[in-house]
């Protein structure tokens, strides 16, 4: 829909057609302030960027007339399809949003100490969280690493888990032990020292 008003800096803030009409236009002061509180209230409409079938829509039918609109602004940038794809995977329960990607950096609180790690993988575990294989620099001090754990392999063998700079740790642990930012962590390491 074409745009019938515009903001100007000038004594009059609304122009109708870009033209400004004026108290001198009118027949009387009350027919000018009518006139203004109209032009006022249609520039405050054509500022949201609705068009009238969103209007009628949001009164008859408010669930679907949002999605109309976001539906009219991602056309017009040509990513309504894949909008479209991910909120039906939000309805049907299909969409997880991950805390972090492949090539992120996350720190892992341990007991007195916090190991900066590199997200080398993401798969789902059996517990539908995500299951991210991370590796750091070990620098074999065991002691406070969240990641040493001693487990007997196959030939008999005992190895630590984070032994070669590597190991895995759960969407799940988010906000608990593994953290964004070195900020959160530290505060967290902070928060258990003073437990």
């Amino acid at each position: 829909m074409e745009r019938l008003t515009t903001r100007s800096s000038g004594p009059l803030p609304v122009l109708l057609r870009g033209k400004a009409f004026g108290p001198a236009y009118f027949m009387s002061k009350h027919e000018y302030e009518d006139y203004r509180d109209a032009l006022n209230k249609l520039a405050a409409y054509e500022d949201t960027g609705l068009e009238p079938g969103h209007v009628y829509a949001l009164q008859t039918h408010p669930d679907h007339a949002y999605a109309d609109y976001v539906r009219t602004l991602w056309h017009d940038i040509g990513g309504m399809e894949h909008m479209e794809a991910v909120a039906k995977a939000e309805r049907e329960g299909r969409l997880l949003v991950l805390p972090c990607k492949v090539g992120d950096t996350v720190w892992v609180v341990g007991e007195g100490r916090i190991v900066e790690c590199y997200i080398d993988e993401a798969r789902l575990d059996n517990d539908n969280n995500v299951a991210y294989l991370v590796s750091f620099d070990c620098d074999y001090d065991c002691d406070g690493c969240p990641f040493f754990s001693w487990y007997e392999d196959y030939c008999g063998e005992w190895s630590c888990s984070g032994e070669y700079g590597d190991s895995c740790i759960s969407s799940a642990d988010f906000g608990k032990t593994v953290f964004l930012t070195r900020e959160e962590a530290e505060a967290k390491l902070r928060e258990d020292s003073n437990d």
